[in-house]
């Protein structure tokens, strides 16, 4: 076994880990320093770590004086055999090279990186997932970080090729079983290169991570409005235009995000067309409800749009009939909402698994609301004003 803070070099037969990739990891890390309340996590997609070091480092020295507790570095394009460059204040904890010496497209692209900040209180721990069959192409590494025995982060960062097939995302990601490893909160940040309801494009492949999603009580917490990645292409008459779009991502349990910040820095660059996006994870003593009910969703994808149709147009006739002369407005709605919630539940089939925690409210969904409305005006307009009313709306 290596010493403390010593590189392992993992064995690739390891059971969880895809062959013909490399990974390494510090088995521990030696704290120094008290753990705070609040953990940062930052992920971007550094498209080369080796091409941008200079920029890479000097970005780092502003991670660390903004207390970047984790970075997440996807396409780090490292291959066996090259060293990790060193990132001032932080520690390697893990790494998953593309490919290994001999493949067929040795060298081109992926690779994921974690660096862990220096003396701080965490312990980091590789884990693994129990997968059947992962996709060579896609490059995934899982830690613990860890506070103490039973509070701990699942830190599972992760690239995933844009050509990748709907079929071998079913088959290599949403296959992933989160609960043999749910001891603590899971967060799951990276550069998927899909899009759904976080995003301003629309995949297939986003679709199906949203239910994927809903079903283990998680979250994409991107903003729909703020892109991670800005790219300038030439479209087919030859003029160059601007791509918005959001492949990375930064996923958790639900319960979790509803306190958890979510935050994007354009500004920062080394080159890469992607954007650093980060959040603030209050680490607190209480790590949520012990109460919980289950909330079946129903599969729209599986409806019955024929049957729902004639279910609500019997109901309606019926309910037509019932109007009296001194029914209220109300009344009627409610009447209407009745019907068609009844003909929804018996023409389109529901899950089982998504969680929903008894404290959830409308009172508590609208202050959610209202903080990413306040966090968006505030990014617009940089007004001390719309500063006080995002703190205030943060407070709610």
């Amino acid at each position: 076994m290596p010493a403390r803070g010593a590189t392992a070099r993992t064995d690739n037969s390891q059971s969880g880990l895809p062959k013909g990739k490399s990974s390494t990891a510090p088995k521990r890390h030696r704290a120094t320093l008290p753990v705070d309340e609040a953990v940062r996590i930052l992920t971007y997609n550094v498209r080369s770590i080796r091409a941008h070091v200079v920029e890479v480092k000097r970005m780092a020295t502003g991670w660390l004086k903004r207390k970047v507790d984790v970075i997440v570095l996807t396409e780090s394009w490292l291959k066996p055999g090259d060293r990790t460059p060193r990132l001032a204040g932080y520690t390697e904890a893990a790494r998953k090279d593309r490919k290994q010496p001999g493949s067929s497209n040795e060298g081109r692209g992926g690779g994921v990186l974690i660096y862990v900040r220096d003396k701080v209180g965490y312990a980091v721990e590789e884990i693994n997932y129990n997968c059947r069959t992962i996709h060579e192409g896609i490059d995934y590494i899982a830690i613990n970080i860890c506070r103490s025995k039973k509070r701990r982060i699942q830190l599972v960062g992760i690239y995933v090729p844009p050509n990748l097939s709907d079929e071998i995302w079913e088959e290599s990601i949403l296959d992933w079983d989160l609960k043999n490893n749910e001891k603590g909160t899971v967060i799951i940040a990276g550069d998927i290169n899909s899009h759904g309801s976080w995003s301003s494009l629309s995949t297939s492949a986003g679709d199906r991570i949203e239910d994927w999603c809903a079903e283990r009580g998680l979250e994409v917490l991107n903003e729909p409005t703020i892109p991670t990645r800005i790219a300038v292409t030439t479209n087919r008459e030859g003029d160059r235009i601007v791509q918005q779009s959001s492949p990375d991502v930064i996923i958790m349990k639900a319960v979790y995000a509803a306190r958890s910040i979510w935050e994007a820095y354009p500004e920062e660059s080394c080159g890469s067309d992607h954007v650093p996006i980060q959040i603030l994870f209050p680490w607190q003593q209480e790590e949520g409800p012990k109460n919980i009910k289950y909330r079946k969703k129903w599969k729209l994808k599986k409806a019955n749009w024929d049957m729902f149709r004639d279910v609500l147009n019997k109901r309606c006739e019926t309910s037509l009939g019932n109007i009296c002369q001194n029914m209220t407005a109300q009344q009627a709605y409610d009447m209407l909402e009745s019907d068609v919630i009844t003909s929804l539940n018996q023409s389109i089939p529901k899950t089982t698994r998504a969680r929903e925690y008894i404290w959830w409210c409308d009172e508590v969904e609208a202050a959610v609301k209202d903080r990413k409305e306040a966090l968006k005006r505030f990014r617009q307009t940089c007004s001390a004003e719309d500063g006080e009313v995002y703190e205030e709306a943060k407070q709610a």
